[in-house]
């Protein structure tokens, strides 16, 4: 699972349902420009999608996404 949050937010949003997902396989990135993460050049919804396409296995990955973060999922 990809769990992206909203904006402004960090990927500490996600603090609950991580902890009732287990042993399921999840990553939580903080989206470029918040929390932790460098900034981009520039924003738009494409250049913040390509940031964190990476993390997006090919086999198969469930994306959750809160708000900015399902634009960004989609």
């Amino acid at each position: 699972m990809l769990l992206l949050h909203g904006l402004g937010a960090t990927g500490d949003v996600w603090d609950g349902l991580t902890g009732l997902l287990g042993r399921t396989a999840w990553t939580v990135p903080d989206l470029p420009g918040h929390g932790g993460s460098p900034r981009l050049p520039g924003y738009t919804y494409a250049a913040v999608a390509d940031a964190v396409a990476g993390l997006v296995d090919p086999r198969g990955t469930v994306i959750i996404g809160h708000s900015f973060g399902g634009v960004i999922g989609l």
